[in-house]
């Protein structure tokens, strides 16, 4: 499971907009959406509740969300202390 589409999973599921979500990140709304969808047949739920006008969490996305923002965390702290270690 690649730790960057579970952050971009976070920040979709906080901002519930693909567009909004891909502006923060800096990447394409369809680079996005692929990106959820092959953390989807990872995981094998259904993360989002899709509309052609909105999204929502489905029930298995608000469990995902718990774990997948302590992962996007330790992550990033990760991240900092080796960039640190590094200096």
């Amino acid at each position: 499971m690649d730790t960057r589409y579970i952050r971009e999973f976070v920040i979709l599921a906080d901002c519930l907009s693909y567009s909004e979500a891909a502006n923060q990140l800096f990447i394409s709304q369809s680079a996005l959406s692929k990106h959820i969808m092959t953390l989807e047949k990872e995981v094998g739920q259904t993360l989002f509740k899709r509309t052609t006008r909105s999204i929502e969490l489905s029930d298995a996305g608000s469990i995902f969300l718990h774990y997948a923002t302590k992962i996007a965390l330790i992550d990033e702290d990760c991240r900092i202390a080796l960039d640190a270690y590094n200096r």
